[in-house]
C-alpha cells in the first residue's frame, strides 16, 4: 500500500476537522471522487494520484471505523463490488 494514501488515511482517521473536509467532499461530490480525494490529501502534504487511492481503497478488506460512520451514515454508498 501506498505509504502517503495510508498515512493519509490514518491521519483522517484521527483528526476531526479532517473527517470533516473529507465528508464534506463526499457530500458535496455525491460519493467518492478519487481526483477530488487526492487534491485534499495533497493540500494536507499527502501525494498520491486519484488511480493510485482508487486501486488502494478499492483493494481494502476493512473498513475504518470512520469509513463505517460514513457508510452508516449515508455519505458513501456501497455495492457488492466495493465502495462507490
Amino acid at each position: 500500500m501506498s505509504q502517503n494514501f495510508e498515512a493519509f488515511r490514518q491521519a483522517v482517521n484521527h483528526d476531526s476537522e479532517l473527517q470533516k473536509e473529507v465528508a464534506e467532499l463526499i457530500e458535496r461530490t455525491k460519493g467518492i471522487d478519487f481526483g477530488a480525494i487526492s487534491e485534499l490529501a495533497g493540500r494536507h502534504d499527502y501525494v498520491f494520484s486519484p488511480q493510485e487511492a482508487q486501486s488502494l481503497l478499492g483493494s481494502e478488506d476493512e473498513l475504518s471505523d470512520f469509513e463505517l460512520e460514513m457508510v452508516a451514515a449515508g455519505s458513501i454508498r456501497c455495492n457488492s463490488g466495493g465502495v462507490n
